[in-house]
Formats: structure tokens, sequence, C-alpha cells
């Protein structure tokens, strides 16, 4: 609930939803067939998303643990990355700002 210092109050997640959609369609086929895994979804929030709720639900069906593990790691990797999913940060002590993405290439 804090970023650089600052309280944030709430966040908002804007994005292009049906490319989105079609990006987490993507990297879910990937995954399934990098990664010894049986299953996956994922889920991400858009709108207003109160402090300490989820905003992305990453679900693995698995045998094995450590194939989930790198499975999540790899979905949330592919998602900061390429799906158009933008947030913003609403903090109590002044104004808004969108969050420049981590791992953009």
């Amino acid at each position: 609930n804090h970023h650089e210092g600052k309280a944030v109050e709430k966040l908002f997640y804007e994005g292009y939803e049906e490319m989105a959609y079609k990006k987490l369609q993507e990297i879910r086929q990937k995954a399934l067939r990098n990664f010894e895994i049986k299953d996956l979804a994922i889920v991400h929030r858009l709108g207003e998303v109160p402090i300490l709720e989820a905003s992305l639900l990453v679900v693995v069906a698995s045998p094995h643990r450590l194939p989930a593990l790198r499975a999540v790691e790899f979905v949330i990797d592919e998602i900061k990355k390429d799906v158009p999913i933008w947030k913003k940060e609403y903090f109590s002590d002044e104004a808004p700002q969108w969050v420049e993405p981590e791992n953009k290439s």
C-alpha cells in the first residue's frame, strides 16, 4: 500500500480489453506447452481495485510444485511485458500517476 514512500489509497487498471484477452490466452497456451502443468487460468481485473485486494489471479493445476511455480513466474513476467493493461495509483496527498511498465522490451 506504498510506492516510492507514498501512501497509495487505490489502484485503477485500464486496458485494451480485446487485445488483453487475446494476449492472456496466448500466454496461457505458451505456459501449457512449456511447463509440465495440467491446466492454467488467468484473471486480471480492470477498473478500480481497492488496496490489499488482488488484481491478478493465476491458478495452476500441476502434480508437482516446481513446474507450477515456474509457470506462474513466466505468466506474470509475460503479462507485465506484453499485455496492454496499465495501472494508475491514487495517493492520499498528491495527484494520481500512471505506473511505468517494469519489463517492456
